[in-house]
């Protein structure tokens, strides 16, 4: 299996970023609309670095950049956070059910989080049950309808909790998840930068 590895994103990342947010697939599964905007994209990824609830990482597969994952509301008091990734190299999809594992240990492990949320389309089941095999439990009080390209969709409401994580079954999907940039790098995540 090709290397899976975690970077921050650069400004100099923005047109591709930008290609995979726009392209239809991945379009289709965003709970927002991104305009397809160079400079607007470059102003987001410099944006991002400021927020204290939100970071993210190109994902690499094989040394190549094929995909984003962010973490997103993050709640140090709670230590709770929602999160979700796409691969935007359609070349590479197939490793898509590897990238959550790298996740999770980093997430539950190094940043000390109880709890994950996820919001995924209901027609996505490919995801969804990717999710559940992983631990995941729906809460159907907490699913939401967006409006998507003038069309009502429904997005279903998961959380995984560290407890119901099977580390040990996936111990072997270890990554490190730099932090340089993030506004909010909680202090004990420093001694990773470097």
């Amino acid at each position: 299996m090709a290397g899976i590895a975690f970077r921050e994103p650069e400004v100099e990342d923005a047109a591709r970023i930008l290609r995979w947010r726009t392209d239809p697939r991945v379009a289709a599964m965003m709970t927002g609309e991104v305009a397809d905007d160079l400079a607007a994209q470059q102003r987001w990824l410099e944006a991002c670095r400021t927020r204290p609830d939100y970071c993210h990482w190109i994902v690499e597969i094989g040394g190549e950049p094929a995909g984003l994952l962010s973490l997103a509301g993050y709640q140090p008091e709670s230590r709770r956070s929602s999160w979700g990734f796409y691969i935007g190299d359609e070349s590479r999809l197939g490793f898509g059910g590897f990238i959550p594992p790298h996740f999770y240990n980093w997430a539950f492990g190094r940043l000390g989080l109880e709890t994950l949320d996820a919001e995924v389309f209901e027609q996505n089941r490919a995801v969804i049950d990717l999710h559940r095999l992983h631990g995941y439990r729906e809460r159907p009080e907490a699913d939401r309808t967006v409006l998507k390209q003038g069309e009502s969709r429904r997005l279903v409401a998961l959380s995984l909790h560290r407890d119901d994580w099977n580390r040990q079954r996936y111990r072997r999907f270890d990554a490190d998840f730099p932090t340089a940039t993030w506004a909010a790098r909680p202090a004990h995540l420093a001694v990773q930068a470097g």
